[in-house]
């Protein structure tokens, strides 16, 4: 056998690596680099073949179209949201390479303004007296994350922070503005806004008493109950006080108007100023001193009695201004609506300034510094100086005129009564009296006073037997009756004996009888019944029983115990009684 040749085999050649995919990238990842959100959404498509060409899908696939150039427009891409992109590249009209993918989110709406936290640096401790640090803070919506950006009139250069921002204090200068913005992730700006920047304290205030008293010291103002008028306000400028221990309190207008600034004494308010950017002055400690008010009353309101000297009626007219201190200038009064004078040193307005009897208004009013006169006060009252009118006095159940010796005479002056009744009749309305015995003279007093205001003496004032009892009389304002009226009274309250009668004579079914004489001048009275009135027995008169017989003396006293005389008696009454 012939030998074959040997036969070299062809070398190997290896196939095609496969088409690759071509890379997607943002053209620009606006916002944050490397997050995949961007705003603007046009795609740079790299690693082409040479000669090849490419398709892409907008849809995950489902429909794909035939690139240009090396990028997909951002005008494809509709709203926004997340994105998915896919591309492939063909070469030779037969191969097609791997399916390239890019997912990313597409944002282009504008970012939103951020809020401003901002205080002013002015802020004080009301305390302490210090200074708070001043800041300003800006800080975006909790939904919505970037970076915020500022500026300043004194400083252009942009800054950037995080999503809360403080801008220092020496970046704020004086007054001026500040400039913010906020870039959200995807790169989006919003609009800018602009926040008015005054960190410089506003002044001190001052204050002016509406009603200014008399200086007694530089260390407070002093000032009448009333008002203070707030100076130095800026324009929509606002102001804060307190006073004494109070509460902080926000003021009004341009007066400060507070309870304790009606009362007398020494108080220290505290003010600060608050501008119109909240800026909080240092604060002012404010001294004053409230003159106290003053009084009216009568120097002497007269009358007997607790309730007639408060009542307002007096003999004597002089009023009394109780109150004026060193605070106080000039004082002015009038009486009756008549012209407004000067007040005395004396503090004293006397009861001759007032003409006559009758009621009185008198009104005092201060003057502050200024001589402008304050609200004025008043007191009423009724002057009566006329001594009330001669008593009258009256013994009630009076059975005759006697004697010292209880028997009745011509020109006797004792009013002889068994009760122990004398009134006052027609007495003035209010008056007071004051009534004793006295010695016959009609000088020297028989035990104490009684006084009262009733029209009755009372019975414990009066003993049995003659007695004299003087009476005068004071009327609500005090003045005294001029005379001082006795009264001669014998009182009897002594019952006589029980009639007595002694045998004349005696005959069958019948006896006489003869009445014994009765005390001096009392007398006899008899009745059949007790059913029939009392009638007195005649001088001599001749009584057939029954019949009750009693004794009734001159001041009628009744005697205690009656006598009968029976049928077959007859009794004669003495001829003198």
């Amino acid at each position: 056998m012939k030998p074959q040749p040997e036969i070299t085999p062809e070398p190997e050649v290896p196939p095609k690596p496969p088409l690759r995919a071509p890379e997607l990238t943002l053209a620009q990842d606006s916002g944050l680099t490397g997050d995949a959100l961007t705003r603007n959404g046009q795609i740079k498509v790299s690693g082409l073949e040479e000669g090849a060409s490419w398709t892409f899908s907008l849809d995950e696939g489902v429909t794909w179209r035939a690139g240009s150039g090396s990028d997909i427009p951002d005008d494809l891409f509709e709203g926004d949201g997340a994105k998915v992109v896919l591309a492939k590249q063909h070469l030779d009209g037969a191969t097609t390479s791997l399916v390239g993918r890019l997912d990313f989110v597409l944002d282009r709406t504008p970012s939103s303004t951020p809020r401003v936290d901002h205080r002013p640096s002015t802020l004080m401790n009301r305390e302490t007296g210090e200074r708070a640090e001043a800041f300003v803070v800006i800080g975006n919506g909790a939904d919505e994350p970037g970076l915020l950006h500022w500026q300043t009139d004194g400083d252009l250069s942009d800054h950037s922070g995080a999503s809360r921002l403080e801008v220092p204090i020496d970046a704020l200068g004086g007054a001026g503005a500040l400039t913010y913005w906020h870039v959200d992730d995807a790169g989006n700006v919003s609009e800018k806004g602009v926040l008015p920047v005054d960190v410089v304290p506003p002044a001190k205030l001052t204050v002016q008493a509406v009603h200014p008293a008399m200086r007694v010291s530089e260390d407070s103002i002093p000032m009448h109950a009333g008002d203070l008028k707030i100076l130095g306000l800026e324009p929509d400028a606002g102001w804060r006080y307190r006073i004494d221990d109070g509460e902080w309190t926000d003021g009004q207008g341009d007066t400060l108007s507070d309870e304790a600034l009606r009362r007398p004494g020494k108080h220290v308010i505290l003010l600060m100023h608050v501008d119109a950017h909240g800026n909080e002055s240092d604060v002012h400690h404010v001294p004053i001193e409230v003159a106290g008010p003053l009084r009216l009353s009568l120097k002497n309101d007269t009358g007997d009695t607790p309730e007639q000297r408060a009542d307002g009626i007096t003999s004597d007219a002089t009023v009394q201004v109780l109150g004026i201190g060193q605070l106080h200038g000039a004082v002015q009064y009038r009486i009756d609506a008549g012209s407004w004078r000067a007040l005395g040193d004396g503090k004293i307005i006397g009861s001759s300034e007032f003409d006559g009897d009758g009621r009185k208004r008198v009104e005092v009013r201060p003057l502050d510094a200024n001589d402008q006169p304050l609200q004025a006060l008043s007191l009423e009252f009724q002057v009566d100086s006329v001594s009330p009118s001669s008593l009258r006095l009256r013994v009630m159940h009076e059975r005759a005129k006697v004697n010292e010796l209880g028997i009745p005479a011509p020109g006797a002056e004792y009013s002889l009564t068994n009760r122990a009744q004398v009134v006052i009749p027609d007495l003035e309305e209010g008056a007071s009296w004051s009534a004793t015995q006295v010695d016959r003279g009609g000088k020297g007093a028989i035990g104490s006073p009684v006084e009262g205001t009733s029209e009755q003496l009372p019975t414990t004032i009066f003993k049995e037997g003659p007695q004299i009892i003087a009476v005068n009389i004071r009327d609500r304002a005090g003045n005294a009756e001029k005379t001082v009226r006795l009264e001669f009274i014998w009182l009897d309250t002594t019952p006589p004996p029980t009639p007595e009668w002694s045998v004349l004579e005696e005959a069958p079914g019948t006896k006489r009888f003869l009445l014994k004489s009765p005390e001096r001048d009392a007398h006899f009275e008899h009745r059949p019944d007790a059913s029939t009135v009392w009638r007195r027995v005649g001088k001599g008169e001749e009584l057939t029983g029954p019949h009750e017989i009693r004794q009734v003396d001159l001041a009628g006293n009744v005697s205690v115990e009656s006598n009968w005389l029976t049928a077959n008696q007859v009794l004669l009454a003495p001829l003198i009684h």
